[in-house]
């Protein structure tokens, strides 16, 4: 039978044909329509046009693809891109859409975006009072759009910039002393352990959070950090997707055998039920204030930067450090090294002690050559 079901349920049909000249050839194809009545009408034509060309009249030219509007593929780009990335990112994408990206460009065809377009875009957003970073976190979203859309064939190639130059980062690492403070200040030792799973672990709010029982080698004095709780409460992945094991600081390891065990986490609410993240902020906040350390603009996160630049100070190489952090390239690790007011003076100083030696010497040689 020539007209069939293919595996997918389509109709389709196959079969061999003669030319006029006696050659033979195999002809299928899929109708537009998927019925078996559209297959066989199909392969009519199919024949007709091989048996006698001139009684068939040519298909006509398919009209153009009307391209989307960027408001009409953002399901279909946000479904995709859940497809790789975890709930709370999609959250992100989502919100910067709805509040930046449909307003402006939401009504224009996903080809019809030009650089002028995008320019005007950006500087409104930057006279909004916006820090620069954060302006391209938002224009990143459109541009992952359009090259979605580009990789689908929904429009030509993205050949468009929109990212500008960045401030320097407001993330700042804190001192051996200033994370001391924090602890004296803490007042439970959920907290206490919890500021050193981020200052001497690594460890980001939401990994924090997931930490189980289970994730703890006493015997190796090892932690294995392999999932996240995002600020949904929804459980993941890490960041990158990535599982490391971070060995334990002495006093890290004390922390948390003072910690109260209730439930899977080790810091954990009284019901056993995993620390909210909304409470967690609000609680350091107040534990910053009670102990005279300036809260910088992401506490939680500035611990882990202090756990990489200590880890510098050390002299650690970077491509340990990337591992125990969790990074996904040494670019992003040497964005969270910091270099301290201290650590430029004593480099400075060490220079100065250097140059005074040598002209020491060069000074009493001198001298000692004219007393010759």
């Amino acid at each position: 039978m020539s007209v069939r079901r293919d595996n997918r349920g389509r109709w389709f049909y196959r079969k061999w044909v003669r030319h006029p000249d006696g050659r033979r050839e195999r002809i299928c194809g899929y109708p537009k329509n998927n019925t078996k009545a559209a297959a066989e009408h199909a392969e009519r034509i199919h024949i007709m046009r091989i048996e006698n060309p001139s009684a068939v009249p040519a298909a006509p030219a398919a009209p153009d693809k009307e391209v989307q509007t960027v408001r009409e593929y953002t399901r279909t780009f946000l479904a995709g891109y859940a497809g790789s990335h975890k709930p709370s990112e999609v959250d992100g994408k989502r919100r910067i859409i709805n509040a930046h990206v449909l307003p402006w460009f939401g009504e224009r065809r996903l080809d019809d975006i030009r650089q002028i377009d995008v320019d005007a875009w950006v500087a409104d957003l930057l006279k909004g009072g916006r820090e620069r970073k954060t302006v391209n976190n938002i224009t990143s979203v459109l541009s992952s759009l359009l090259k979605y859309a580009a990789r689908n064939h929904e429009r030509p190639p993205v050949d468009l910039t929109f990212a500008i130059e960045a401030d320097e980062s407001d993330l700042v690492a804190l001192e051996p002393a200033q994370v001391n403070a924090l602890l004296e200040s803490a007042g439970d030792p959920r907290y206490a352990a919890a500021i050193l799973l981020a200052a001497d672990g690594g460890l980001r709010i939401g990994e924090i959070r997931a930490l189980e029982h289970g994730d703890i080698n006493e015997l190796r004095r090892s932690m294995t950090i392999s999932r996240s709780i995002d600020p949904a409460n929804r459980m993941t992945a890490t960041k990158n997707r990535k599982r490391r094991t971070v060995p334990l600081t002495e006093r890290l390891r004390v922390a948390l055998k003072e910690v109260p065990r209730r439930g899977r986490y080790v810091v954990s609410r009284r019901d056993g039920q995993a620390l909210g993240y909304y409470a967690m902020r609000e609680r350091l906040h107040r534990i910053y204030l009670s102990a005279g350390v300036e809260a910088p603009p992401k506490p939680w996160h500035c611990l882990r930067h202090t756990f990489c630049t200590e880890l510098a100070r050390a002299g650690v190489p970077i491509h340990v450090i990337k591992e125990l952090a969790g990074h996904a390239s040494i670019q992003t690790t040497l964005r969270y090294m910091h270099t301290s007011e201290t650590d430029k003076r004593a480099a400075v100083a060490s220079i100065g002690q250097q140059v005074g030696s040598k002209a020491v010497r060069w000074t009493s040689e001198k001298t000692k050559s004219k007393r010759m």
